[in-house]
């Protein structure tokens, strides 16, 4: 009894191909990091920003006006066009094949009339079912085959066109950010077709998925999308100004989650936290640096390697108006002397704004170093054995002639 098993689906293929199962379907996708027991934390001002909903990926409420806009212009009708009475719905929507349509009913009003007119070519509107195609009694032995498979049509259910609706929305937007997306398109759909045709709830899902008519919501729904992006990026280029950083203490987090496709595990003792997760495409000054750390962890208490972006990472602000951004240092250490150093690791020339973040770091440890917690830093860079930083302002990161080396035991 244990060996038979069955199969409900409605994939729409002419053939069904049986694989055998890989035991290891269960995968761990998270790395988990936790801070060392006992470890000497600290508390340093950090930034974040606080966007405005505009500068998000993000499918607001006023979509739904996009949507109307574009769809005013594709239908060629006015909203309330008033297509159809409830009474008249209600003597089209019956039982029937899928493609068995009513006529379109003629109204007293000549405006009616030719509304529908002006849609009868360019949309159904009349769908009594929406039907499916599913495999029929299909039998097979052993674990790998291929079969021919005999189909027959079914009529979805009310909770089916709801479930397939859905899916068919969820295919839609997917440059906007996930959460509610499906829901806001989906809903504001529904809304367009109530008001400019009259059809409510599961009447309308039938029309749209409808396989003559879907076609025609694909090419409504991504041209008010693409509308409503461009209206987005326009509006975002003037509000830049508008973003805010908000300060708040960064300490050594207790935990850090790391995805295991983009990270893995490295010997590190001396990391803050245990064990250590070293990105895949870390950069080279980044892994030299690392080996210089512990290499010297006589003199080191601890060190952490920041993220590069979210509030949970120490970022500092650096740049003015527009141009004012988050700026993450990569390391954080503690030397045993109880010295703070702040070091983002470059290469000669990498990065062209390296001198504006080097400055900037500057004058947030001159503002915030304390006798208490003594800060240093800046942007470091690898000359053969030595790692250079510069005390004082730069311009760039080519001339290093006055740059100090970093030597831990002298830290």
């Amino acid at each position: 009894m244990l060996n038979i098993g069955y199969v409900y689906t409605d994939i729409a293929k002419d053939k069904i191909q049986i694989v055998t199962a890989d035991s290891d379907y269960i995968l761990n996708n998270t790395i988990m990091a936790y801070r060392r027991k006992g470890l000497e934390n600290i508390s340093l001002p950090a930034y974040y920003s606080e966007r405005p909903n505009v500068e998000r990926n993000y499918l607001g409420p006023d979509f739904r006006r996009t949507l109307y806009e574009v769809a005013s212009d594709f239908w060629k009708l006015e909203r309330g066009a008033g297509l159809f009475s409830i009474e008249e719905l209600a003597a089209m929507i019956g039982e029937g094949e899928e493609d068995n349509f009513s006529p379109l009913p003629e109204s007293n009003n000549a405006t009616i009339n030719e509304n529908r007119r002006r849609v009868k070519n360019t949309i159904r509107l009349d769908v009594k079912n929406v039907n499916v195609e599913i495999p029929k009694d299909v039998h097979f032995q052993n674990e790998e085959q291929t079969l021919q498979v005999e189909r027959v049509k079914f009529a979805r259910k009310a909770s089916e066109i709801d479930r397939v609706f859905m899916a068919y929305i969820s295919t839609k937007g997917h440059r906007f950010e996930s959460k509610g997306r499906t829901d806001k398109i989906g809903g504001y759909l529904l809304e367009m077709l109530a008001d400019y045709f009259g059809i409510f709830e599961t009447d309308a899902k039938k029309v749209v998925l409808y396989h003559d008519n879907t076609p025609k919501f694909d090419r409504l729904i991504d041209k008010a999308l693409e509308t409503y992006a461009q209206k987005r990026e326009t509006y975002k280029k003037h509000s830049a100004a508008l973003r805010e950083f908000k300060q708040y203490d960064w300490a050594v987090p207790e935990e850090r989650v790391y995805d295991s496709e983009t990270n893995h595990v490295e010997e590190a003792q001396s990391h803050a936290l245990q064990p250590f997760v070293q990105l895949n495409q870390a950069s080279n000054p980044e892994k030299e640096f690392i080996k210089f750390l512990e290499a010297n962890k006589e003199w080191i208490d601890w060190w952490y390697k920041n993220g590069d972006k979210g509030k949970q990472h120490y970022a500092i602000a650096y740049g003015e108006g527009k141009a004012k951004a988050l700026f993450y240092v990569d390391f954080i250490i503690r030397m045993k002397n109880g010295h703070i150093y702040l070091f983002d690791t470059k290469s000669a020339g990498s990065d062209a704004l390296a001198h504006e973040k080097h400055n900037a770091l500057l004058k947030y440890i001159q503002k915030n170093s304390t006798e208490g917690t003594p800060l240093f830093g800046g942007i470091i860079l690898q000359q053969g054995s030595n790692w250079l930083y510069s005390k004082l302002p730069i311009e760039n990161t080519t001339d290093t002639l006055n740059w100090d080396s970093f030597y831990p035991q002298n830290a």
